[in-house]
């Protein structure tokens, strides 16, 4: 099991700081329960300074999936969100999420190694500004290495075809799994998802 932080994990709800180290005080106190999901003290203390990690894919007995060549990365997409108002402050790569991005998948890259994304906000239509674009464009570069996404946010669930920034041809694919709980919408039920 592997883990990616929502937008109802700080309070207040959907306020998601994090352009320094440690300073998001909600992440910061409970990360420590996360420490599962992360291999290494690098890992811990990115997770704890910004929320997001990487981890190389095992099976169940814990070997390695690939010999270290395949990684699940949990991206923090919760600071890009539309009703993050920390970000609408803020015009720099927030904790330096995509120069770290572009350094895994590079690192990948180089050893002809695989990533699943994970992320809690999908890049549909609720990125913001600049972010959902750098992402989409890392997206792109790198789609020879990430093999598929998942996300969710949305309560629904569905399937995206990413495309390339220039010509609009399929470049990935992702899974955005729905809700364990239901969510009313304008009188529209949404139910639970398993």
């Amino acid at each position: 099991m592997y883990a990616t932080l929502g937008n109802h994990d700080t309070y207040p709800l959907d306020s998601f700081s994090g352009y320094t180290p440690q300073e998001n005080e909600a992440l910061t106190a409970w990360a420590p329960a996360w420490d599962v999901f992360t291999d290494s003290a690098k890992e811990r203390k990115t997770f704890i300074d910004f929320g997001y990690y990487s981890t190389p894919l095992t099976f169940k007995n814990g070997t390695l999936i690939g010999e270290t060549k395949s990684k699940l990365i949990s991206f923090n997409s919760n600071f890009c969100f539309f009703n993050n108002f920390h970000q609408y402050a803020q015009f720099k790569d927030p904790g330096d999420i995509f120069k770290w991005l572009e350094s895994e998948l590079l690192e990948l890259e180089k050893v002809g190694g695989a990533a699943i994304m994970l992320s809690h906000v999908p890049n549909v239509d609720e990125c913001n500004r600049q972010f959902g674009k750098r992402w989409h464009a890392l997206m792109d570069r790198f789609q020879h290495v990430v093999r598929w996404g998942m996300a969710a946010h949305v309560h629904s669930q569905m399937w995206q075809v990413q495309r390339d920034v220039i010509g609009k041809q399929p470049i990935g694919v992702n899974f955005i799994v729905g809700s364990v709980t239901p969510y009313q919408v304008a009188g529209y039920g949404k139910q639970p998802n398993f």
